[in-house]
């Protein structure tokens, strides 16, 4: 490859954006038609190139939102389709692009950055590391409890969508590593790629209580049956899950299994009358990079019965602001963190991702060498850091 510099920008116009549409086409082996559909769905201001002379090497999407850490909303900066040209892979252009990438998304205040990797040494490289699952759980139909059909569900409208996304916070910030969506993560529940989900609400007593987006996809051992592929089901209260559950099993006369994306830790499976009847795949470990060590340690919620003092130190060749001693002080909930202590647990910035999510426990990420403590540092991060397992049922 050439020696001459390489640019980090938005596309500056259409031929940009049809190259890296074609780029993305061919490392996703999708069509160059849907790419282009999304970019023009989301905005040229989402859009990452990285050029050299004029020639779009690779690129990326852009998506702010939030996620839910111990019941609140952190800042964070979703990255997907990443492609880089075949012609410039292996030549470092990756590294770059990433680099650039978490730079910028740090100094415009967000706090934490995720996306689903399709190699991990890339992401691994720049500070990311597995923090969470996405499974999808499938349940045939006829397991599912029968009850009441009443009160009956009726179509989602768009008047509905306010008060659906105000349920779907609440239910998700009780879930750790949940996404505080934004427009873009909604608009996949609603138009997942290539398909329209048919949404239904659930009202009881005036207010909404439930509701349920749902695709078709028609099964191969038999195409005249298909299943029932839920791009989201929020529910509030034990009736509010019943009632979509058996709304779902009416569903049986055709469809087979009902197949969903989250953890599991899903609530609903609590409502199955046999766990035989769950299968649970693993599709993606999803990673996270903290980008601002104060304050996304300062922004999430921690245990409300647990006071108590972490003294840590950072390695971030990227991020060089992380890097260094902090001293994190935990009480009724809250952080408060500022720099100094006495680097009791010392890491790298990926190993501090998978700590910060509890997908690993600091005695676990030392025993592999990700981490170095003292037996009472890696006990209290330990603590500071329990939680439900890290899930996230959103794909971007």
């Amino acid at each position: 490859m050439s020696d001459s510099p390489l640019e980090f920008g938005v596309p500056s116009g259409e031929a940009e954006r049809q190259r890296l549409a074609e780029i993305l086409s061919e490392s996703f082996n999708v069509p160059v038609e849907l790419e282009l559909a999304v970019f023009e769905k989301v905005g040229n201001e989402p859009l990452r190139v990285l050029r050299r002379q004029g020639e779009v090497l690779g690129g990326l999407l852009t998506i702010p939102m939030g996620q839910f850490w111990g019941g609140r909303s952190v800042r964070l900066h979703g990255v997907g389709s990443v492609g880089i040209a075949p012609h410039a892979r292996g030549t470092g252009v990756a590294t770059r692009l990433m680099s650039e990438t978490l730079r910028e998304a740090r100094a415009q205040g967000h706090h934490l950055s995720a996306l689903y990797p399709a190699t991990q040494p890339l992401y691994r490289n720049v500070g990311y590391e597995q923090a969470g699952v996405r499974c999808e759980l499938r349940v045939p139909l006829t397991a599912l409890p029968s009850g009441s059909r009443e009160p009956a569900l009726r179509p989602f409208t768009p008047e509905d969508l306010p008060a659906v996304q105000a349920l779907y916070r609440e239910v998700a910030r009780t879930r750790q590593g949940w996404l505080d969506r934004g427009p873009y993560a909604w608009s996949r529940v609603q138009n997942p790629r290539m398909k329209k989900a048919t949404g239904y609400v659930l009202e009881e007593a005036g207010q909404l209580s439930g509701y349920v987006f749902l695709t078709k996809v028609a099964r191969q051992d038999n195409p005249f049956f298909y299943d029932l592929h839920l791009t989201d089901l929020c529910a509030r209260g034990e009736s509010g899950w019943r009632r979509l559950l058996s709304f779902l099993g009416g569903y049986a006369s055709m469809a087979r299994d009902m197949v969903w994306n989250g953890g599991t830790n899903e609530p609903l499976l609590q409502l199955l009358r046999e766990q035989s009847a769950v299968s649970t795949h693993v599709l993606f470990h999803w990673m996270l990079r903290v980008l601002d060590v104060p304050a996304a340690l300062s922004a999430r919620g921690y245990p409300r019965g647990l006071s108590d003092t972490l003294h840590l130190e950072v390695e971030d060749a990227i991020l060089p602001d992380n890097a260094g001693r902090w001293v994190l002080e935990v009480s009724g909930g809250e952080a408060r963190v500022q720099r100094g202590g006495e680097g009791h647990l010392r890491c790298e910035a990926r190993a501090l991702a998978a700590l910060y999510s509890g997908l690993r426990s600091a005695p676990t990420l030392a025993s592999v060498g990700s981490l170095q403590g003292t037996p009472e540092a890696l006990e209290t991060a330990e603590a500071l850091f329990a939680g439900p397992q890290p899930s996230k049922p959103d794909m971007y």
